[in-house]
This record gives structure tokens, sequence and C-alpha cells, in this order.
């Protein structure tokens, strides 16, 4: 497993690197906030989970 792992080596695209950035700039962005909604949907939606089942110990919510 290891090997597989450190046998995989980056490719140095030397002068094509920064215009390889910057033509996938716009589609890293589009799926970091992608992936960043998705992920406070679920985290929101869990907190909301955990509000309802434990509706009559909500003690839990607010003291820190």
């Amino acid at each position: 497993m290891f090997r597989n792992l450190f046998s995989q080596t980056l490719i140095d695209l030397r002068d094509l690197e920064g215009d390889y950035r910057v033509f996938n700039l716009q589609i890293d962005k589009a799926q970091i906030i992608l992936s960043m909604i998705i992920a406070s949907i679920s985290i929101f939606g869990l907190l909301m989970v955990d509000m309802v089942l434990l509706r009559t110990s909500l003690g839990c919510f607010s003291g820190w």
C-alpha cells in the first residue's frame, strides 16, 4: 500500500504549470464552494435532528 502511495510522483509541467493552474482555477473554486455548501447543509441537518431527538434535554445546546 505504501509503495503505491510513494510511487506516485507529481509531473513537473514547467512552463505549462501557470496556464494549467489558471485554466483550472474556476473549476477548483466551484468545486470547493459546492463541497462547503454540502458540508454546511449536512451539519445543519444533523444539528436539527439532534434538537428534535433531544428536545427534552436542551441543556446540551445551551451550556458550553
